[in-house]
């Protein structure tokens, strides 16, 4: 359901593009114990959808319609290049176009999850959750054992610990995963980061780099003026 928001683009890469029409209510904050029933959506891999408020679309003197048409467009000549995909529909739409209005725009992305997965992650302890998750579901596409996936992410989730503690403490940074699945089963993880190292004030001490090279083949840390690397890799059983 909608809260007075404009309907979302969907590009769909088999189906094509299409703007999700949900049912109207009224904003947030208007009306009083408003009931928002929730509604589902299939995301595909490989799909964008792109959320924007109306200065995007809206110009004085001309129907939205025309509006949405200039966006659907846009959208779907976004394609590879320097810019990101939000940066392309912003610049094709009103880079050089007077606002009347603010403009926001949002692109989310589902990647595919192949033989190589990377991200970059806020420095702060939040994001074990969610790495622990979507490397648990990459691991799962890959067809690695229970077991197998066990070790990697226990590993994985001590070194980007490391990174966000020893590298960053209290500021604001990121840091980089690196996940490579090799066709001889050989499971390759980098978690690197660009700040300076820093000693544990954990009272488990040491202990991280201990689990690390107990859990994998090797686990192997290079520090340098860029910032600290941990390269981790394991040979990984299949799937049963």
């Amino acid at each position: 359901m909608s809260a007075g928001h404009l309907p979302a683009l969907l590009l769909d890469p088999e189906e094509g593009s299409r703007f999700v029409v949900a049912a109207q209510a009224p904003p947030l904050g208007v009306r009083p114990g408003q009931v928002y029933p929730l509604e589902e959506l299939r995301f595909p891999a490989g799909g964008v959808l792109l959320l924007y408020t109306d200065g995007l679309v809206e110009r004085r003197g001309e129907s939205i319609d025309l509006g949405f048409e200039r966006l659907a467009a846009a959208a779907n000549a976004a394609g590879p290049n320097h810019l990101t995909f939000a940066d392309h529909v912003y610049a094709g739409l009103v880079q050089d176009v007077p606002l009347d209005d603010d403009v926001a725009l949002l692109a989310i992305e589902s990647t595919p999850l192949g033989s190589h997965l990377e991200l970059t992650l806020e420095a702060a302890p939040s994001v074990l959750v969610s790495l622990r998750r979507t490397l648990a579901r990459w691991l799962v596409r890959r067809g690695v054992s229970p077991e197998s996936r066990f070790d990697v992410i226990v590993a994985v989730s001590e070194a980007a610990a490391n990174a966000i503690e020893h590298a960053y403490g209290l500021r604001d940074a990121t840091f980089t995963v690196e996940c490579e699945h090799s066709e001889e089963d050989e499971v390759r993880v980098t978690v690197r980061d660009t700040g300076r190292w820093r000693e544990s004030t954990r009272g488990d001490r040491g202990r991280g780099l201990m689990i690390m090279r107990e859990l994998m083949d090797s686990a192997e840390v290079e520090h340098g003026e860029g910032g600290t690397a941990v390269t981790l890799v394991r040979r990984v059983d299949a799937e049963p």
